[in-house]
């Protein structure tokens, strides 16, 4: 079912913008990890129905890029 209440779309429009600007900053960088999450981040709003989920999995992402970068790994 889809939803399409205003707390829905406005958090995919904002967690899609933050992983847009990941995504393209990864490519830029040539660094895989920010790339990764920002195509993670871009298809999160599309598999969740429940803005509670999309706001705790899209944190799951961000958290695992700062672990990442900060405890070393690709990127």
């Amino acid at each position: 079912m889809l939803d399409m209440s205003f707390g829905m779309l406005a958090s995919g429009i904002v967690i899609s913008a933050v992983g847009l600007g990941l995504l393209v900053w990864g490519k830029r960088q040539c660094e895989p990890a920010p790339l990764v999450a920002g195509i993670g981040l871009n298809v999160l709003p599309l598999v969740m129905h429940s803005v509670g989920m999309l706001w705790l999995a899209s944190a799951g992402v961000v958290g695992g890029l700062a672990m990442i970068r900060k405890y070393g790994g690709a990127g």
